[in-house]
């Protein structure tokens, strides 16, 4: 019965640090921000594929 306390105390443990860990949206919300941009320019009628590349490059290049 020890080895199983053991296990669920680790187990126990992991997931409180990870239920603990605060999220941040910032980086989502770049990327919208970012998509939104590209949609402008490109249009509404652009297909998702094509959308999803240049918010791709898009973002790439503003970061470097």
């Amino acid at each position: 019965m020890n080895g199983y306390n053991t296990k669920f105390r680790t187990f126990a443990e992991a997931v409180n640090l990870v239920v603990s860990v605060q999220s941040s949206s910032a980086a989502s919300e770049r990327v919208l921000s970012q998509l939104s941009f590209v949609r402008r320019i490109a249009g509404d009628a652009t297909l998702q594929d094509l959308l999803e590349l240049r918010c791709f490059i898009h973002c790439n290049l503003v970061q470097q």
